[in-house]
């Protein structure tokens, strides 16, 4: 699903089979979703201290095979929080103007990013639609 503006997502709620009160709740998580501000994290895995978390030298390994060790040195837990790091993020394409987008982070919203035709993540999809 692509990142929609608000207006669209309402017309898109008229258009289903549920009870007003579900498409109501709907609009509500929507519009909540839109008006947070804009921080580093939806856009790229980071850590507990918002700095961007680099991918793992063997994380694709990890991800095709599990469990396995580097010159017997689990590598299992930094996989796993960079994973996790990625699954937080809220948008799945690679966003070029992000640089130019955190110079206005005071005045810049999920919303201000309509016009960019994101694609947003299943952590989106599950936790705000």
């Amino acid at each position: 699903m692509k990142l929609i503006s608000m207006t669209d997502f309402v017309l898109e709620q008229k258009k289903l089979k549920i009870m007003r009160l579900a498409k109501l709740h709907r609009i509500e998580k929507y519009a909540n979703f839109l008006k947070q501000p804009l921080e580093l994290w939806m856009f790229v895995p980071c850590n507990e201290n918002g700095n961007v978390f680099e991918e793992p030298i063997y994380f694709e390994l990890w991800q095709k095979y599990g469990s396995f060790t580097q010159h017997g040195e689990k590598i299992v837990p930094e996989c796993i929080k960079y994973q996790q790091a990625k699954e937080r993020c809220l948008f799945e394409n690679e966003f070029n103007d992000l640089h130019n987008i955190f110079l206005l982070n005071d005045i810049c919203t999920i919303e201000y990013l309509v016009k960019y035709n994101l694609q947003l993540t299943q952590t989106v999809i599950k936790y705000y639609l």
